[in-house]
């Protein structure tokens, strides 16, 4: 039942992502996965964002607030913040009183890299604590926020500032968003609509990745 689906998961990926990562989808699913039941997200393929990095006039600084508490998957998270296509950026990691031994050991590493700012609360804040303190000390432009189990395409923050070097001038931006096993495959993609004011008093319509203009955040306050 799977093969006979195969065709179509292709033809999705090959719309999606392009013949690159179509390519590479073959060759991960039928020859090492075969009997894999989805498609790995390619989340490290290239998009044409990164061919537009050397013609942008407009090239502010982005700030990524995480929140980290006893994560098992802060390594891969940052790794897809530090290694972005766009490269004016700083990853601010927010330390929730963390006891995991690894996840202490990978926040002291990831501590020593230029683009790294680390912060340790005295006492566990939760999600929106912590998200409070790291923004008072970002210093960027827009604030980007991402939790220490999400992933983000190596352009992601090359479309965002090609957006803004079009002209677009919104105060929030947002994306879809692929949901992946612990093996990395997606099962389950969020199409988000465009902004609605039911939906967004009703849920979290946005959720990630979301970036937020700092010059909004000040309107709005904390």
């Amino acid at each position: 039942m799977y093969f006979l689906k195969l065709p179509w998961l292709l033809l999705v990926t090959l719309w999606r992502h392009g013949v690159p990562a179509t390519l590479a989808v073959i060759y991960d699913v039928v020859v090492r996965r075969r009997m894999a039941p989805g498609i790995r997200f390619p989340h490290e393929s290239p998009s044409n964002a990164s061919a537009y990095l050397p013609l942008l006039k407009f090239r502010p600084r982005i700030s990524i607030i995480m929140p980290v508490y006893n994560s098992r998957w802060l390594a891969q998270a940052s790794d897809t913040v530090l290694k972005q296509s766009y490269d004016n950026l700083e990853l601010v990691l927010v330390d929730d009183c963390s006891t995991d031994p690894q996840t202490l050991s990978e926040l002291q590493q990831l501590s020593q890299q230029e683009k790294v700012i680390l912060l340790k609360t005295d006492k566990n804040l939760g999600i929106s604590g912590a998200t409070n303190l790291g923004l008072a000390r970002a210093s960027g432009e827009f604030i980007g926020f991402m939790d220490h189990d999400d992933l983000l395409h190596h352009d992601a923050l090359a479309l965002l500032v090609r957006a803004l070097n079009q002209g677009v001038t919104a105060d929030v931006f947002f994306t879809d968003e692929a949901r992946m096993d612990q093996r990395g495959f997606v099962n389950a993609l969020m199409r988000k609509s465009l902004p609605s004011l039911d939906l967004l008093l009703s849920c979290n319509a946005v959720l990630h990745f979301c970036v937020v203009s700092r010059q909004a955040l000040e309107r709005l306050g904390q």
